[in-house]
């Protein structure tokens, strides 16, 4: 059950490195919007 729980453990923190990873490049994006205007870049 330990081997469980680190297990998850592992994941979440993967999933939180994941979702901060998203959150930079969603943020690069709006600099780059900002910066270009809306037509060269367009959202995913």
């Amino acid at each position: 059950m330990a081997q469980l729980h680190q297990t998850s453990r592992v994941w979440w923190e993967i999933h939180l490195i994941l979702d901060g990873r998203q959150g930079l490049a969603q943020s690069f994006n709006n600099q780059v919007n900002a910066s270009l205007g809306p037509t060269t870049v367009s959202p995913t």
